[in-house]
């Protein structure tokens, strides 16, 4: 099972900058400054991709001050021989700083 946590950082962004999804209708509530992405190919780690995330998410709300969970997006792709799962956990945490309306897909 893979998994990485992403923040913004990027060389035209200031960390803690929060960012606007395309796909979110510019809802500034869905504003994130922090990204989790799960994902499983073989079958015992699709099984156990739900626990990994809960088990992650309990930790993220206990550890890290002001976190919010914002949007999940699940996506499913196949070929001949392997099946893939990701899941991407869009959060916010800290007292981030908001700025303009940029969007990242």
């Amino acid at each position: 099972m893979n998994d990485q946590t992403t923040t913004n950082s990027g060389p035209n962004s200031a960390l803690g900058e929060m960012i606007y999804r395309e796909g979110s209708m510019g809802k500034r509530e869905n504003a994130f400054n922090g990204c989790k992405v799960f994902s499983a190919t073989m079958i015992h780690q699709r099984v156990a991709l739900g626990e990994a995330i809960t088990a992650w998410l309990e930790e993220a709300k206990a550890r890290r001050p002001g976190f919010q969970l914002v949007d999940i997006v699940v996506r499913q792709s196949s070929d001949d021989g392997f099946h893939c799962v990701s899941a991407c956990l869009f959060f916010k945490e800290g007292a981030a700083k908001t700025t303009g309306d940029k969007r990242r897909g």
